[in-house]
């Protein structure tokens, strides 16, 4: 083996480590796809009940441009942060620009993080919309925990093909 061969070797089983240790450590990441082993729980009290009973609240306000209902829906923590005039803009530009929430269908939750005690989930609902430009869409609500108590800090609406 020629002396300029030897150095080459060790670059390439140094990259081959670092490849299979980097490998080793994505691979490993937990994915937020709302198993249990890779993310945290729902607080107990969100049943499948309670969580369609939040979209329906949300998506009845939102078809009926109803900014200042789903500012409302918030929990006293959201309604502190979110400016409710804020909220009634962005209500009516999505309703204008999308129509109506026809249906939704949970898909999964996300465990967003924390911040102190709080908890950050976000619920995913796969949605059919009026808008012929846009047929199909996600809303997604957010909602903070502190224990077995939640409360909703966000809706958000986004428009097309969903992942």
């Amino acid at each position: 083996m020629s002396e300029r061969a030897h150095p080459i070797l060790y670059v390439i089983a140094t990259l081959l480590a670092v490849n299979l240790l980097l490998t080793i450590w994505l691979v490993a990441l937990p994915r937020p796809n709302g198993s249990p082993a890779a993310s945290k729980a729902l607080p107990s009290g969100l049943t499948s009940l309670e969580r369609d009973r939040l979209f329906a609240q949300a998506q009845e306000r939102y078809n009926a441009d109803d900014g200042a209902g789903i500012h409302a829906l918030f929990d006293e923590f959201a309604r502190s942060q979110i400016d409710e005039e804020e909220v009634v803009n962005q209500v009516h530009q999505l309703n204008v620009a999308l129509g109506a929430i026809q249906s939704g269908q949970y898909s999964h939750y996300e465990f967003a993080g924390s911040q102190g005690e709080r908890d950050f989930f976000r619920l995913l609902f796969n949605v059919k919309l009026a808008s012929p430009q846009f047929p199909t869409g996600r809303a997604t609500l957010t909602i903070t925990s502190i224990g077995d108590h939640y409360g909703l800090v966000g809706f958000h609406l986004h428009a097309g093909a969903i992942p």
